[in-house]
């Protein structure tokens, strides 16, 4: 069985539902579809480079561990 629910642009969804529900694994959790979409865009957000903090190159290992650490 397909989900019933329509996306946004009136489509229907073709995932499959969960056993014995009306929508998929998507769209059964209210707000999952929504968080997701959410995570999608702050992955492409634009950075502003003037932000960014300068440090020293790492010379050494540690100094990676630590680099990262902070």
């Amino acid at each position: 069985m397909r989900c019933q629910k329509p996306k946004q642009d009136g489509s229907q969804c073709k995932a499959s539902a969960l056993t014995g529900k009306k929508y998929c694994a998507l769209h059964s959790d209210a707000g999952r579809a929504a968080e997701l979409g959410s995570r999608g865009g702050r992955r492409r957000t634009v950075f502003s480079p003037d932000r960014l903090k300068m440090f020293p190159a790492p010379k050494s290992a540690a100094d990676v561990r630590d680099l990262l650490a902070q």
